[in-house]
Formats: C-alpha cells, structure tokens, sequence
C-alpha cells in the first residue's frame, strides 16, 4: 500500500491532472500516435466525410464529457456517466482516425503490395495430348490479364521420381 500511496503522489506533483484539459489533450495525442500506423482491410467505400463526422463527434462528446461533474447526483453515478461518455467520445476518434489514416495510406500507396504482378510467369497454353493424358483448363493472370492455359498430365501412369 505504501508504494501505490507514493507512486500516486508522485504522480500529482507532475502537474498531469491539476486541469482537465491537460490530461484529456495527452490522452487524445498519444491516440493519435497510435493512429499514424493503424492499418484496416482495404475498403473503396471510404471517404473524408464520414472519418471528419467521427473525429469531430468524438472530440465533443470526449470534452463535454467535463459537464458529468455538474449533474446533481452522487458521485458514483457522476464518474460512471464521465466514464462512459469519455468512452463513447474516444472510440468514436479512435473509429474516425481509423479511417482517416486508411484513406490517407490509400492515397499514397497505390502499389501492389502483394508484388502479384511480378509474381506472375507464362504457363503452358498448348494443349498436350496423347491416348493416356489428362488434361485440365486453367486460367492464370500474367501483365494485368486473364489468359487460358492447360494443365497436361502426359503419363499419369509413369513412376513417381520420389518412390
């Protein structure tokens, strides 16, 4: 119990919550660090305008959170409604920032990022065929199109090289 006591104190004499506003404005910088490298599932969908409604719905709703301490109630309620308000304001930055940082990462980076079109290499297209062969249509992609292709079996009853 005593080191908690003296970590505490500690703590109030940094001067972090002497104002509201100074440890809502860490709290919300260092969620904005976090967002620089968020990343999501691609969606085209996305635009500005919805991520802005989000961020500047949350950073309202995260500072009017300040006004709980004036409802007449006790002070159980007053922390769980502050608690719940500045919840619902942070995860709707959180949300917004979200997909701000996507939308921005979509702009800038347009680039395969899966390198499939180097990946890519010619198959067989001929179709080899003799009285035992098996063969299989195929399609494959090689420089952005759809090209046919055959999978030929020749000798299915040829010895395995492994066995």
């Amino acid at each position: 119990m005593h080191l908690t006591d003296r970590l505490i104190v500690n703590i109030k004499r940094t001067g972090l919550f002497d104002r509201f506003i100074t440890s809502k404005l860490i709290a919300v910088g260092f969620l904005i660090i976090s967002l620089i490298g968020a990343k999501g599932r691609k969606d085209e969908t996305l635009n500005y305008k919805s991520a802005f409604a989000y961020i500047i719905s949350g950073l309202s709703i995260y500072f009017i959170s300040y006004f709980s301490f004036f409802i007449s109630m006790d002070n159980e309620t007053k922390a769980i409604v502050y608690m719940g308000i500045t919840s619902l304001g942070f995860i709707l930055v959180l949300t917004g920032g979200t997909l701000l940082s996507r939308i921005i990462g979509m702009k800038f980076n347009n680039r395969d990022i899966f390198n499939k079109e180097n990946e890519t290499f010619p198959q067989e297209e001929r179709l080899l065929e003799n009285e035992y062969s098996i063969n299989l249509p195929a399609k494959y992609h090689l420089k952005g199109k759809i090209r046919k292709s055959w999978i030929n079996i020749i000798n299915p009853f040829a010895p395995s090289p492994h066995s």
